[in-house]
């Protein structure tokens, strides 16, 4: 009678607490935050909020978008993931660990700032900042900070391919990224889609796609 019961105890305990820790696990290796688009913006799948709900954490799509802002909300959610792995990968916690890991990582940084940040900067510094400016004049130690973070951001990835062991650098710049983009999420995004109305939203759409374009090969 007490084997039994101490069986069922382990196995009540068990289900609890493994099936917890094999969650959590799921939420830290699934960088997919699960956006879809739809005709009214962009959203998130309703599994990928509940695994937000259970880690504490919102995504950066955990709250409808405009349209209009579709391109860099793309951008944010590719660049909320390399930021972790950077970080991770800096920590020594992604195989391959050590020089080759970290060199890889560097890489896939300096491509994806290459094919997506620099145009991402451009479209932010070309069309919302000054967009957002006008509209919200007391919005301007917000914009000066992040402008800020994009000279930071674009200096650290231009050091990445001197740096003998970047593991230093790769953990600052998946640092800044992630915050950069949490912060533009939360504080400027909302001022832009304040203004985003008719043909406005429109223009603003097009500004962003013609900036953010990759330049043409020559």
């Amino acid at each position: 009678m007490r084997l039994r019961q101490l069986i069922l105890s382990f196995l009540d305990f068990s289900s609890t607490h493994f099936t917890s820790f094999e969650r959590f696990a799921r939420i830290d290796g699934d960088y997919d935050y699960g956006i879809r688009e739809s005709r009214a913006g962009f959203h998130l799948n309703p599994a990928s909020r509940d695994r937000s709900r259970e880690s504490g954490k919102r995504s950066p799509g955990s709250m409808t978008r405009h349209p209009s802002l579709s391109r860099l909300i793309k951008d944010h959610h590719r660049g909320i993931a390399l930021a972790l792995r950077c970080r991770k990968q800096a920590l020594g916690q992604i195989r391959p660990t050590g020089i080759q890991g970290l060199q890889a990582r560097a890489k896939e940084l300096a491509d994806f700032f290459a094919c997506n940040l620099d145009g991402h900067f451009r479209a932010e510094e070309g069309i919302l900042f000054p967009f957002v400016a006008n509209a919200h004049p007391d919005a301007g130690l917000l914009i000066e900070s992040l402008l800020r973070e994009h000279e930071k951001i674009r200096r650290g990835v231009a050091c990445l391919p001197s740096e003998t062991n970047p593991a230093k650098l790769l953990f600052e710049l998946g640092d800044v990224l992630e915050k950069h983009i949490r912060r533009e999420e939360k504080e400027l995004f909302p001022l832009v889609e304040a203004g985003l109305v008719g043909a406005e939203a429109d223009k603003v759409r097009a500004e962003i796609e013609r900036l953010a374009a990759p330049p043409k090969p020559e």
